[in-house]
């Protein structure tokens, strides 16, 4: 039971770090998604077909992409960052 909280405070606190736009929250949403994308391709928790693990990384992917677009970024990380 306590694994499967922790395992989802995982993915909710960068969710809402993303939501709220502060900088610990782009931090820790660019740290899941590497380490998500690396559990898709190589790790047992990831869906169990290929084609699942591959759209799995595909999305992931473009998460992490649209994070690290300039405009994105620079929102997160301007001096009065508001929702």
């Amino acid at each position: 039971m306590r694994y499967r909280i922790t395992g989802a405070l995982f993915f909710i606190l960068p969710a809402l770090g993303v939501l709220l736009w502060r900088k610990w929250g782009y931090g820790f949403a660019v740290a899941t998604c590497a380490f998500s994308i690396a559990q898709a391709i190589h790790g047992p928790f990831g869906p169990p077909s290929a084609a699942g693990k591959s759209a799995m990384a595909v999305t992931l992917v473009l998460v992490l992409v649209w994070l690290f677009l300039p405009n994105v970024r620079h929102q997160f990380f301007k001096k009065d960052a508001s929702v």
